[in-house]
This record gives structure tokens, sequence and C-alpha cells, in this order.
């Protein structure tokens, strides 16, 4: 809710309304900033503390997709896909152990 709702709403009204920008303009700028802020707000971090380069490319590649599923598609669409990757990842995690 936190990167959508309000990450991309308000991005996207900053640079819409705001700064004048065209819509596509803004959309991109809204996911974009949604997505980094979403990977730096997931840790990406090593065990020794420093950046985990790979990981937050992840990370943000999976906020991109996600703010493009948010604008494309609504806001119940992506909690639900949000909610299969975690239950996915959950089952994956438990098979491996």
């Amino acid at each position: 809710m936190l990167f959508r709702l309000v990450g991309v709403a308000l991005l996207h009204f900053v640079v819409k309304d705001l700064l004048g920008a065209k819509n596509w303009i803004a959309c991109t700028v809204a996911v974009i900033g949604s997505a980094l802020a979403f990977a730096v707000y997931h840790d990406p971090r090593l065990a020794s503390g420093g950046p985990d380069w790979y990981r937050l490319g992840f990370i943000a590649l999976a906020g991109a997709y996600l703010g493009n599923v948010y604008v494309l598609r609504g806001f119940g669409i992506v909690v639900a896909t949000h909610a299969l990757y975690d239950a996915m990842v959950l089952v994956a995690l438990q098979q491996g152990e």
C-alpha cells in the first residue's frame, strides 16, 4: 500500500500536476521512483553490511513490475500479485529445508 497508493500516486501528482509534465512522463517517473524506494525499503544488504547489488536490482525490477501492474490494472490486482509471489517464495523456502 505504501509504495503503490502513496508512492506512485504522490510522485504522479507532483510530476504531472505540480510540474506540468505529460501523463506518460509522470507515470514513468512515479513507477521508477516507487520501485527504487521499494528496493531500498527491502534492505538489500549483505551480511557484511555492504550493498547486495544483485538483490537491489532484483527488488527494483520487482517494484517496477508491481508499479506497472498498479498503473495498468489497479490496487487490488497488484496486492494479489504481491501476495501470490510471497506465498510462492514461502513454499519454495519450506521445500528447500
